[in-house]
C-alpha cells in the first residue's frame, strides 16, 4: 500500500485541467489502484491517495499518466506502507 502526497501548483493551468485530472482519479480508482482519495484539509492545495500497487514503480506509471503531473502542475511524494490492520467500518 502507497500513501501518496500531491502539491498542486495553483495556477490558471491547473484550473483548465482539473476536470481530466479527476477523471483520471476516478479511472485509476475504478481499476483498483486508488481505494481512497481526496482534498487535504490541513494543507492547502494538497490531495492525498491510498493506493494498492504491485511496486513503487508500478504506481510512478499510473501517475505519469496524470494530466496534472504531464502539465507539471503537480509534484507527487510516495510513501510506501504496510496495512496492518484494516478498520472495518473506515468508510462510515
Amino acid at each position: 500500500m502507497f500513501i501518496v502526497d500531491a502539491k498542486v501548483t495553483p495556477g490558471e493551468q491547473t484550473r483548465s485541467l482539473i476536470s481530466v485530472h479527476e477523471e483520471f482519479l476516478n479511472k485509476k480508482f475504478d481499476e483498483g489502484i486508488f481505494v481512497m482519495f481526496g482534498l487535504n484539509k490541513t494543507l492547502e492545495w494538497h490531495g492525498t491517495i491510498i493506493a494498492k500497487a504491485e511496486s513503487l514503480e508500478t504506481l510512478q506509471e499510473h501517475l505519469a499518466e496524470d494530466p496534472l503531473l504531464k502539465a507539471g502542475c503537480v509534484e507527487y511524494s510516495i510513501q510506501e506502507f504496510h496495512a496492518a490492520r484494516i478498520a472495518e467500518h473506515i468508510t462510515e
